[in-house]
């Protein structure tokens, strides 16, 4: 459906070596896809709890009209009540999980989100303090500052 076609190795040795060269790594997933399975959902957060990783963001899958994805949505019926192609809100679930409730993925993304990025703190506490550069930023609504020390 996204046709990335990404080998996971190369985003472990990326983290490396992005790593060795003194920079932050912030990695991004999401999840929610059309007909995404728990098994699915547990392959993700696995990865991603093992990539030495500084900060993370996982996000909801959100069909954009004329994508692939859009089409497989809108053809199984799969918007949320409440999507709306005029207002699209990327921090909300817009495609109906078949195997949990809404609100249950949406806990699961806030959850995990909160722990991937205090397993980034905990790995890599020098992380920490290279986020105090970015001046004015809070943990507020910033899904890679979610950890659970949030005294930056």
């Amino acid at each position: 459906m996204i046709n990335k076609n990404s080998d996971l190795n190369d985003v472990v040795v990326t983290c490396d070596l992005a790593h060795k060269a003194g920079l932050l790594v912030h990695c991004n997933f999401m999840v929610g896809f059309p007909f995404e399975t728990v098994e699915q959902r547990q392959h993700t957060a696995s990865f991603a709890r093992n990539l030495q990783a500084d900060s993370f963001s996982v996000s909801l899958a959100t069909p954009l009209p004329g994508t692939k994805m859009w089409d497989i949505v809108e053809k199984n019926g799969l918007f949320v009540d409440s999507f709306n192609a005029n207002r699209i809100l990327y921090g909300q679930v817009s495609i109906r999980p078949t195997d949990i409730s809404v609100k249950e993925l949406q806990e699961f993304v806030r959850d995990l989100n909160k722990e991937l990025n205090t397993i980034g703190i905990e790995q890599n506490p020098v992380s920490k303090e290279k986020y105090k550069l970015f001046k004015g930023k809070t943990a507020s609504g910033d899904r890679k500052y979610q950890y659970s020390d949030t005294d930056m």
